[in-house]
């Protein structure tokens, strides 16, 4: 399986500061730092270099995962808008109505 295809080299690059990023550092920080609890280490001061490489490598993991996750959305989002432009007959287009027409059926209570 292909991580991400050819294709996805034409999308644009997400923002080097996103959710996925940040919250998978974080997440494997936290890692380093309950490792270092649980061998009853000082948890913050303990392995700092530890600490770096796996914030790092949680940060690049997010960042590939972000990547990921917008070629698959712009996938998705293509095959909708090319199977609707194949199918019109079944999305008709709405009938444009005024806002007096919206409110024909309004009754006042009082």
């Amino acid at each position: 399986m292909v991580w991400l295809s050819n294709e996805a080299r034409d999308l644009h690059p997400p923002n080097l500061l996103n959710f996925n990023s940040l919250w998978l550092g974080v997440v494997f920080w936290g890692a380093v730092v309950v490792q270092n609890v649980v061998v009853r280490r000082p948890a913050f001061k303990s392995g700092i270099h530890k600490q770096l490489l796996l914030f790092t490598a949680g940060y690049v993991s997010g960042y590939h995962l972000s990547k990921r996750e917008d070629f698959i959305n712009a996938t998705l989002a293509r095959d909708a808008k090319e199977y609707v432009g194949r199918h019109p007959e079944d999305f008709p287009q709405p009938m444009s109505r005024t806002f007096a027409e919206h409110l024909e059926g309004y009754k006042r209570i009082r």
